[in-house]
């Protein structure tokens, strides 16, 4: 080979992969559910990249909700390409005001 052709060819993969992040998009994954219920629950969301029940390495997202005020839950995860399982953690916050177990 040439030597314009190698330095054409590292070039070219040095710009591709410093700017792949302009131009190779992933649309956001959307995680939407209805839930009853009343005072203050969290929720955690958990997505799984392999196919097993694991969940060692994993992308997760918790939050705080008042189910007396909406039942509606949404969540969005951006840059995951290709989820394959999904775990849904519900718990009541810890009140150590409230007492009683």
């Amino acid at each position: 080979m040439r030597k314009r052709t190698i330095i054409a060819l590292v070039l070219t993969i040095l710009c591709v992969s410093l700017t792949n992040r302009y131009w190779l998009i992933f649309k956001p994954f959307n995680v939407k559910f209805d839930i009853k219920g009343n005072g203050v629950a969290y929720v955690e969301v958990l997505l799984n990249k392999k196919n097993n029940a694991d969940f060692k390495k994993v992308k997760r997202r918790g939050y705080d909700i008042d189910l007396s005020k909406s039942s509606k839950f949404y969540v969005t995860f951006s840059h995951i390409a290709s989820p394959k399982r999904l775990k849904l953690a519900l718990d009541k916050p810890f009140d150590p005001v409230g007492g009683g177990g």
